[in-house]
């Protein structure tokens, strides 16, 4: 397949086109979970949390020396915008490539082909999963991109028997691997692709075998940047995270997210929900290709002389559509999409995590293809009329995905952030586990912005790392100090506990809870101690001995009871429940939950100390959270 004039258009208008509503539509503020922290990364060349991903880091650092009129977190946003769009293009050369390389005769009309390529192409960059990606700055949106380009160039090599094109390939995969694991996914495809031989079955000879330990070269050979993280981790970045220049182990541990490993393979229950999960995005995602499958299905009842064969075909049409279009690679199309479909979807639906959807990606991918593949050669049967109806699927996507897609003015993650930082005085210390909300957010915000550089903040959960304390003495050397005593006796437990040695779980707790006592107790008449509610419930031996105020987000902590001057506490109640109302995402969810909780243990508290003048103020606001 060559590419011509008119496919050299047709990919600039699908990058145009969906790189112009992404930019209408990608967030200008700091997002929820990692943003903060991939932000601040990026922006310092520092190291990310497992798996590291330096393929990213290093993009997205030298994306930043490009003098945009925009601040690091609405450059690094847009960046995602420009992977996702790149991908989209990727997309178009995908379906190009199965497509001319699966006729059995000349095409007549190539430039149907041409056109319904480029808008099945645009209509999958406004699907929700690639869409919601290109709004925020994640190393998803560059996982995306490389799926798409290891899967282009194998193709490629495949359909060429082009063995400088498979080491090419193989090169990709291992830089994919090296910006998101679960590329490993590709693997059996690419396994299944180097050995299919055309029609012919497969080429296992001792000569073909070789070839594919010569894979293993380029493949190694693009594992080689993650070297970038003990280098870079030596070098003490102001985001160091694992610290990883420590040995090998700890080297090790951070590259295999050991750390998350829990989640995986979890069990009944997490297929059961992440198979609901699938579905619901299915119906979003790909539902209306399945609608014109069943379209052109119809048609064919009405043309077709044996209604009897029409029927069934109509029945089954996804399936007798996809055979009867390619009879020419046709089932190494159906069998390469399939192995890449079940291997998304065996390792993904063991996996529990709330944000699951973009480990379906390769699933997503290969059923749109498998549908817009006899989409796209039906198009030259339907008169031309009815082929500008194939301009309802990019349509339909942008106009059901755009109002809960679009992040232009979502600004909650730095509202709240900035409702619990700016209500706290001079040098104060915090303790939160609020990750998602507001710790990572706050990473960025006074690390690279600048902002409140008085104020401690300690992470609660990221203290149950060994490479966190380290972090902490180096940002903030005069609250904590490696040789503490509390701190020497909890490293001890937390080094056993990391390196799977035998420990002894009450001992690492106790400690893991007196460090934060130290802290405190160290610090209570020198600085404003504040923790955020989550740790009185999770850990409520942190604060037994003292005095509990709710204040705003926060909790102050305090030696005697202390009025609450509700005017003292400057927050934006209103514009808060604005952000956050009528959204599906549940951190949504958990945010308006979480300030509807604060603000009720603040009524609990007027009326405990017997004042209780501002309670109808703040039982206003109360109602505000608690409405779905």
């Amino acid at each position: 397949m060559k590419i011509d004039k008119i496919d050299r258009i047709i990919l600039s208008l699908t990058f145009i086109i969906s790189f112009a509503i992404y930019f209408l539509t990608f967030s200008r503020s700091l997002y929820f979970t990692d943003s903060g922290e991939l932000a601040a990364v990026s922006s310092t060349l520092g190291i990310a949390h497992p798996t590291g991903y330096p393929l990213y880091t290093i993009i997205s650092y030298l994306w930043l020396q490009i003098p945009f009129p925009f601040d690091n977190i609405t450059q690094l946003n847009m960046l995602s915008s420009v992977f996702c769009g790149l991908s989209t293009v990727l997309m178009y050369l995908i379906l190009r490539t199965l497509f001319f390389n699966s006729l059995t005769e000349l095409i007549n009309n190539n430039l149907s082909f041409q056109l319904s390529s480029g808008i099945l192409s645009i209509g999958f960059a406004f699907t929700s999963i690639v869409w919601e990606q290109a709004t925020t700055n994640e190393v998803y949106s560059l996982h995306f991109l490389m799926v798409n380009l290891f899967l282009y160039i194998i193709l490629r090599a495949y359909f060429t028997e082009n063995c400088k094109l498979f080491l090419l390939s193989s090169f990709v995969l291992g830089l994919s691997l090296v910006n998101h694991l679960t590329s490993i996914l590709l693997i059996p495809v690419a396994i299944y692709t180097f050995f299919k031989k055309n029609e012919k079955g497969f080429d296992l000879s001792v000569n073909r075998f070789k070839h594919f330990f010569f894979l293993l070269i380029p493949l190694l050979l693009a594992f080689t940047l993650y070297l970038y993280l003990p280098i870079r981790s030596s070098m003490q970045p102001v985001f160091n995270w694992g610290y990883v220049s420590r040995s090998i182990d700890k080297f090790i541990y951070h590259i295999s997210g050991k750390q998350y490993q829990v989640w995986m393979f979890s069990g009944l229950d997490a297929w059961k929900k992440n198979l609901n999960v699938f579905l619901d995005e299915v119906t979003g995602n790909i539902g209306i290709l399945i609608i014109f499958v069943y379209l052109i299905g119809l048609y064919f009842i009405f043309v077709d002389k044996n209604k009897v064969n029409a029927i069934f075909n109509f029945i089954f049409a996804p399936f007798t559509l996809f055979f009867s279009s390619f009879k020419k690679n046709g089932r190494f199309i159906f069998i390469f999409l399939t192995i890449a479909f079940l291997s998304c979807v065996l390792y993904s639906f063991n996996y529990a995590i709330y944000d699951i959807q973009p480990y379906f990606y390769l699933a997503y991918l290969s059923m749109f293809i498998f549908l817009a593949l006899p989409t796209m050669h039906y198009s030259s049967y339907i008169k031309k009329p009815l082929l500008s109806l194939y301009i309802l699927i990019p349509l339909f996507f942008i106009v059901n995905n755009y109002s809960e897609i679009d992040k232009s003015k979502d600004t909650t993650v730095f509202e709240y952030t900035r409702s619990i930082i700016d209500n706290l005085p001079q040098n104060s210390i915090i303790i939160s586990s609020q990750w998602d909300y507001f710790c990572s957010a706050f990473w960025y915000l006074q690390k690279i912005e600048g902002y409140r550089k008085d104020i401690v903040m300690i992470e609660k959960e990221l203290m149950r790392r060994t490479w966190y304390p380290y972090q902490l003495a180096k940002w903030y050397p005069e609250i904590v100090n490696m040789q503490s005593p509390e701190i020497q006796s909890y490293m001890k437990d937390l080094e056993l506990f990391e390196s799977g040695k035998q420990y002894d779980p009450i001992s690492i707790q106790v400690n893991y809870i007196n460090v934060f006592v130290s802290i405190i107790e160290k610090n209570i008449g020198k600085r404003d101690i504040f923790l955020t509610p989550e740790i009185l419930l999770i850990e409520p031996h942190i604060a037994r001995a003292y005095r509990q105020i709710p204040y705003g987000f926060a909790v102050k902590l305090s030696n005697q009871l202390d009025t609450l001057n509700f005017d003292d506490i400057k927050i934006n109640y209103e514009k808060l429940d604005l952000l956050t109302k009528n959204k599906s995402y549940y951190l949504y969810d958990g945010m308006r939950l979480t300030i509807a909780n604060n603000i009720l243990a603040m009524i609990k508290y007027t009326q405990f100390i017997g004042d209780t003048t501002q309670n109808k103020k703040l039982e206003k606001y109360y109602n505000l959270f608690i409405k779905k």
